[in-house]
Protein backbone atom coordinates (compact mmCIF):
# COMPACT_ATOMS: atom_id res chain seq x y z
CA UNK A 1 0.00 0.00 0.00
CA UNK A 2 1.20 3.68 -0.90
CA UNK A 3 1.67 6.25 2.28
CA UNK A 4 -1.56 7.70 3.26
CA UNK A 5 -3.95 4.82 1.39
CA UNK A 6 -4.53 3.05 5.08
CA UNK A 7 -5.86 6.35 6.68
CA UNK A 8 -8.81 6.21 3.55
CA UNK A 9 -9.68 2.90 3.81
CA UNK A 10 -10.33 3.38 7.28
CA UNK A 11 -11.79 6.36 7.27
CA UNK A 12 -14.51 4.48 4.42
CA UNK A 13 -14.70 1.69 6.89
CA UNK A 14 -16.05 3.93 9.89
CA UNK A 15 -18.72 5.46 7.02
CA UNK A 16 -20.05 2.49 6.28
CA UNK A 17 -20.26 0.72 9.75
CA UNK A 18 -23.57 1.42 12.05
CA UNK A 19 -22.08 4.06 13.89
CA UNK A 20 -24.47 3.37 17.15
CA UNK A 21 -23.28 0.43 17.23
CA UNK A 22 -19.57 1.25 17.25
CA UNK A 23 -20.23 4.41 19.67
CA UNK A 24 -21.95 1.65 22.01
CA UNK A 25 -18.52 -0.55 21.58
CA UNK A 26 -15.87 2.26 22.29
CA UNK A 27 -18.03 3.13 25.58
CA UNK A 28 -17.79 -0.32 26.60
CA UNK A 29 -14.10 -0.75 25.91
CA UNK A 30 -13.77 2.82 27.88
CA UNK A 31 -15.63 1.50 30.70
CA UNK A 32 -14.17 -1.73 30.93
CA UNK A 33 -10.33 -0.22 30.82
CA UNK A 34 -11.32 2.53 33.36
CA UNK A 35 -12.55 -0.55 35.76
CA UNK A 36 -9.95 -1.97 35.08
CA UNK A 37 -7.56 1.19 36.84
CA UNK A 38 -6.93 1.49 40.57
CA UNK A 39 -9.26 4.17 42.39
CA UNK A 40 -6.34 6.10 43.32
CA UNK A 41 -5.17 7.40 40.16
CA UNK A 42 -4.95 10.86 39.14
CA UNK A 43 -7.09 12.47 36.41
CA UNK A 44 -3.98 13.17 34.30
CA UNK A 45 -3.32 8.96 33.93
CA UNK A 46 -6.62 8.69 33.55
CA UNK A 47 -7.33 10.66 30.91
CA UNK A 48 -3.76 9.41 29.38
CA UNK A 49 -5.18 5.79 29.62
CA UNK A 50 -8.58 6.39 27.96
CA UNK A 51 -7.09 7.84 24.85
CA UNK A 52 -4.75 4.50 24.57
CA UNK A 53 -8.14 2.47 24.75
CA UNK A 54 -9.55 4.52 21.87
CA UNK A 55 -6.37 4.12 19.72
CA UNK A 56 -6.40 0.51 20.82
CA UNK A 57 -10.00 0.13 19.73
CA UNK A 58 -8.84 1.63 16.27
CA UNK A 59 -5.92 -0.53 15.98
CA UNK A 60 -8.79 -3.29 16.15
CA UNK A 61 -11.09 -2.19 14.05
CA UNK A 62 -8.62 -1.57 11.14
CA UNK A 63 -7.14 -5.45 11.81
CA UNK A 64 -10.90 -6.50 11.65
CA UNK A 65 -11.18 -4.57 8.74
CA UNK A 66 -7.93 -6.04 6.84
CA UNK A 67 -6.09 -2.89 6.95
CA UNK A 68 -3.39 -4.01 9.09
CA UNK A 69 -0.98 -6.58 7.98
Amino acid sequence: MFHGVPRYTFIRELCASNLEKLASQIRRELVNFAAEMSDDVSGQVRRAAEKFTLVGFAGELASTAGITD
